[in-house]
């Protein structure tokens, strides 16, 4: 009886210690481990971020660890990622990353400690959460206090106010006299003083709406909007000029400036505001027509971006970050720059999203004002819708022409680029003349491309039913592997019928180019609508897996390729040869496969085994809802 009692005695001091001992390792936790794992972890690692597939809130999270293996293996503190990591150990990422928060000796000695006592997670700790900011809560309606000075609250504002000076003892100020109220009231809305006859009319008008009046007439004073107008200006940092070095002036600005103006004094709700000023064109576009103009030069604030001088296309990513960083201030109030390299550490920004919004904006064109290395202005957004403007430009092209031929035979100055439309496809390559890539000889925006391609005056096609004042031409040399050049336009989207136009003349003829180049019209994720394929002697429609020849080639002359793409009767039709020798061909079926409208253009080769490539030339390439001649 005795040895039973003394083994029950030693079995509950036994218990008695474990559960001592556990105490004492959660109370570790929770006051050495939690704290540090929540302040300086937990912003990158829980919750909803997760960088480098590891979750800190866990033990699990920490057994399992991240793309670089598991983050502890307990009782084996100097085998634990973890530790090295935050030792800040050669050859490893150090964590935290920023010199000036790494763990105190002291801090990473209690991560040694506790990993060494087995990582003991308690299972009733409470749930991990990060400091959440005040600016990404909900928002809720605050209850209005109590006030004991009924007589002095005018609105529900006045309570909060009288409500603290109530608690800190304060009495309000007095009331205002009316020649100061007109003075604040006009000084605060337009920015400028009142005026003597203004300031007789307020102070011998005794009714008791005599300053409502007053700040009725000042919403309603031009001057109004052109004060305010200006606050919003300078957060979307609207200037005159290009930005960058020289800063070049930007002749057009003013438009976007007097819209925003307006905006103001037409007191225009701020989610329609900020909706037009970002996507402006595409609104535009669904009516009403009266206010095209307007919803597209809005689109100013995306056009004010900051330009690149003297490498402008090449540094066009830099224009899009500004963008990005000008949007989220002024519409967030955050600097979304920082997530271009890695996810915010505080705000609920990730990289995803910034690029997600760079995906946008990359897809966007700009219109280009001109800058020091390039002085003129090339392309610009109409302020007509697409099927208005089209055949306004083709008139502008034709003067142009006109012109430059007068000028070159009278042996004077012709301008180098024409302007073109935003809406235009640069498919005659002539803005690629100025640009940086262009005179390299490479492809710059609105086209994309891979391989080798070249930009020379050698591929200007002779025929000027499209483009007529045109210098420069894309060439593919013989023997070129594969390449694509491509580029969504916008002047067709959701047409029914679309009219495209391309000029080209295929060089070389010999038993080992016998490849084919490919005109595709379709969609990037959608595939082909119309293939045509363009080999040394023939031209050929190819609908899914079946080729069809549609004309005979010759070989070292310019031909013209036109086309008619009834999308509702889900037919093609077209023409193509030079003068004198054309050959048309009536309601061929388009992809049986293919549904959507005409989104994206490709020029490509058609990579088929060994097959090497005939030289080619491209140019006036044109997409649109008129007729082309």
């Amino acid at each position: 009886m005795k040895h039973a009692v003394c083994a029950l005695a030693l079995f509950v001091m036994a218990l008695a210690c474990r559960k001592g001992r556990t105490e004492e390792r959660t109370d570790f936790f929770e006051s050495k481990i939690r704290p540090v794992l929540v302040e300086t972890c937990f912003r990158c690692h829980g919750g909803t971020k997760t960088s480098g597939g590891l979750r800190l809130d866990s033990r699990e999270g920490l057994l399992k660890g991240g793309d670089s293996g598991p983050a502890i293996i307990p009782l084996k503190p100097m085998e634990s990622l973890l530790i090295r990591v935050i030792r800040r150990e050669a050859g490893i990422a150090a964590m935290p990353p920023e010199k000036n928060k790494a763990l105190r000796p002291e801090q990473v000695a209690d991560f040694i400690s506790w990993i060494e006592a087995g990582a003991v997670w308690p299972a009733n700790t409470v749930k991990f959460e990060s400091k959440k900011h005040w600016a990404f809560e909900p928002i809720r309606d605050a209850p209005i206090p109590h006030v004991k000075d009924k007589d002095w609250v005018k609105t529900s504002v006045d309570s909060f106010i009288r409500s603290r000076q109530e608690a800190l003892a304060a009495q309000p100020a007095t009331s205002a006299g009316k020649l100061a109220l007109i003075r604040r009231a006009t000084f605060d809305l337009t920015g400028l003083p009142p005026k003597p006859e203004e300031v007789a009319t307020f102070l011998a008008d005794k009714s008791p709406q005599a300053y409502e009046r007053l700040i009725d007439r000042l919403l309603q004073s031009p001057a109004y909007g052109e004060h305010w107008g200006r606050h919003w200006l300078d957060v979307v940092r609207y200037a005159d000029t290009a930005g960058d070095t020289a800063d070049y002036p930007a002749p057009l600005a003013w438009k976007y400036r007097n819209y925003v103006i307006n905006s103001f004094n037409a007191d225009k709700p701020y989610d329609q505001f900020l909706r037009e000023q970002v996507a402006g064109d595409v609104l535009a576009l669904k009516g009403p027509r009266e206010k095209y103009a307007e919803q597209v030069t809005a689109t100013g604030f995306l056009a004010v971006s900051r330009r690149f001088g003297f490498d402008s296309e090449n540094y066009h990513h830099l224009t899009i970050q500004d963008t990005i960083d000008t949007l989220g201030q002024a519409a967030l109030g955050l600097s979304l720059g920082c997530a271009r390299c890695h996810d915010h550490k505080f705000d609920a920004i990730t990289m995803r999203d910034y690029y997600g919004l760079y995906a946008i904006f990359d897809s966007s064109r700009y219109a280009f004002p001109g800058s020091e290395q390039k002085q003129r202005m090339t392309t610009l957004a109409p302020l007509s819708p697409p099927d208005e403007s089209g055949n306004k430009w083709t008139e502008y092209e034709s003067r142009v022409a006109m012109v430059s031929d007068r000028l070159s035979r009278q042996k004077k100055p012709v301008p180098v680029t024409p302007l073109h439309s935003l809406h235009e496809m640069d498919g005659d390559f002539e803005t690629q003349a100025p640009a940086a890539g262009g005179s390299n000889g490479v492809l710059v925006l609105p086209w994309l491309y891979e391989g080798n391609i070249a930009v020379t005056a050698s591929a200007q096609s002779p025929f000027k039913n499209l483009h007529p004042a045109g210098r420069l031409g894309t060439s593919i040399a013989a023997g070129t592997g594969h390449y694509r050049i491509w580029q969504a336009p916008i002047a067709i989207q959701k047409a029914e019928v679309v009219f495209a136009n391309l000029d080209f003349r295929i060089s070389g003829a010999d038993a080992a180019t016998q490849g084919f180049h490919s005109l595709v019209l379709g969609s990037i994720a959608g595939g082909p609508a119309v293939e045509i394929r363009l080999g040394i002697d023939s031209v050929v429609l190819q609908t899914g897996s079946t080729p069809q020849k549609i004309a005979v080639l010759k070989p070292n002359e310019w031909q013209n390729l036109q086309l008619v793409i009834d999308l509702k009767t889900r037919k093609v039709s077209g023409r193509v040869g030079s003068p004198g020798a054309v050959t048309a061909f009536q309601d061929k079926p388009i992809s049986s496969s293919y549904s959507g409208s005409i989104e994206a253009l490709f020029l490509k080769s058609v990579d088929e085994g060994n097959k090497k490539l005939p030289a080619i030339d491209y140019d006036n390439i044109g997409l649109r809802k008129t007729p082309i001649a």
